[in-house]
């Protein structure tokens, strides 16, 4: 290891003795991005504006990432969650949490000094939620982004690529969501312990199953209004109610909200990796717009899965298709393919846009077509299909590789 590598590790924030300037455009950017959204988080700004500030935000991302794919893709994220929550509030959430990472990133790793002006901001924001909302705990979500940013950064200084990058990033976003929970364990009970986290799932399970009974109640009363103006039979409502006594009994509420709390690995991670990839994703544009592209590696800009991942999404998707039992193995099975699909959905997308850049004549368009088939006849059974291809896209290239190793080392053993 020569003298400038043992540098480099002593202090992983500078990796070259040059650093193009900083434009006062681009920082005054991202400290006014990171404001915005450390007081959004933060409770500081009433819900009545939240539409303005998702325009803001909106303009921001197109402003900073100026790419149409990257743009689209950053505002589909916070479509859907928009569309899952019900509320344009979810779509700013994302969009905060997106942009605020990002922003932090880039002002923890163009300088030195402006490490401290992404803290500072952070601080300031956090002072004015709390005057505001005179609630200290609440406020702290200021700094929800923030053990996020500061893996992202290390990770990004240390060139350790893509993937592990987004790894390190949903790390970040882990150590948030366990101060949330204590913090909302606090609040509830006035302290915090295991046990009172058991109790908090048990009153979770108990009120889930209270809002799909009170769910049930609600489409049966709409069910009977519309009976009555149809006129339907007697015979024909016996079989609704029958159909419906069968969905909404006890033992089946409580199967399926074991389920889904079964599966809280996976709905915890599967929103946290979107995350920390669209983060990401604005930091590498950011970079790419600012005069940083030094910072952009191969390594950084290439999404790569491994082998055993994929052989591992493999023999998950067989038994979650074939053995329906419920069990703590399955579950855990469960947990893993799901857990699995986003990533190997981007290398099959990926492969996808290879095939299609690759193709020649109609048969680029015939391939676009399959994929419009499969994602408007498939619905969110297609997202199954693209990880399958990524998997088997990933296997293929190794075993690939590794025949023309062998090839190779007969060549040289004959020689």
């Amino acid at each position: 290891m020569n003298a400038s590598e043992k540098e480099l590790n002593k202090n992983p924030w500078r990796r070259t003795d040059e650093r193009p300037p900083i434009e006062g455009k681009d920082l005054a950017l991202a400290i006014a991005a990171l404001l915005l959204c450390a007081l959004f988080l933060g409770g500081c700004i009433p819900s009545d504006w939240t539409w303005l500030v998702t325009a803001v935000l909106f303009a921001c991302v197109v402003i900073a990432v100026r790419s149409t794919g990257s743009v689209l893709l950053l505002l589909s994220v916070a479509l859907l969650a928009s569309l899952l929550t019900l509320s344009m509030e979810g779509g700013a959430f994302v969009l905060s949490i997106m942009v605020g990472c990002g922003s932090m990133t880039w002002l923890l790793t163009v300088s030195k000094h402006h490490r401290y002006t992404a803290f500072a901001v952070l601080v300031a924001a956090y002072g004015v939620c709390w005057l505001v909302s005179s609630d200290p705990l609440y406020s702290a979500l200021v700094f929800a982004f923030a053990p996020a940013a500061v893996l992202m950064a290390i990770a990004t200084v240390r060139d350790v690529g893509r993937t592990s990058t987004v790894l390190y990033t949903v790390g970040g976003f882990l150590v948030s969501i366990v101060a949330f929970l204590c913090i909302l364990l606090f609040k509830q009970y006035g302290a915090v312990s295991f046990d009172l986290l058991v109790r908090f799932v048990e009153e979770l399970r108990v009120a889930l199953v209270e809002a799909l009974r009170g769910t049930g109640y609600l489409l049966w009363d709409l069910f009977v209004k519309s009976a009555e103006e149809a006129k339907v039979t007697v015979e024909q409502m016996e079989a609704v109610r029958n159909a419906y006594e069968t969905a909404f009994n006890e033992a089946n509420l409580q199967v399926l909200v074991n389920s889904v709390v079964g599966l809280a690995p996976a709905w915890i991670f599967i929103p946290t990796v979107t995350l920390a990839y669209g983060a990401h994703l604005f930091l590498l544009r950011r970079y790419y717009n600012t005069a940083w592209r030094s910072m952009m590696t191969p390594a950084s800009c290439t999404v790569t899965v491994s082998t055993t991942a994929s052989v591992l999404f493999f023999i998950c998707f067989v038994i979650v298709m074939f053995i329906p039992r419920d069990s703590l193995f399955l579950m855990a099975v469960r947990n893993l393919f799901l857990i699995l699909v986003p990533g190997l959905c981007l290398v099959g997308v990926q492969t996808i846009a290879f095939q299609v850049r690759r193709a020649r004549g109609w048969f680029g368009v015939v391939w676009i077509l399959l994929l419009t088939a499969m994602l408007c006849c498939a619905g969110f059974s297609s997202l199954y299909l693209l990880a399958l291809w990524g998997a088997y896209a990933v296997v293929s290239v190794a075993i690939r590789k590794k025949i023309m190793q062998k090839m190779k080392d007969m060549d040289d053993h004959n020689l």
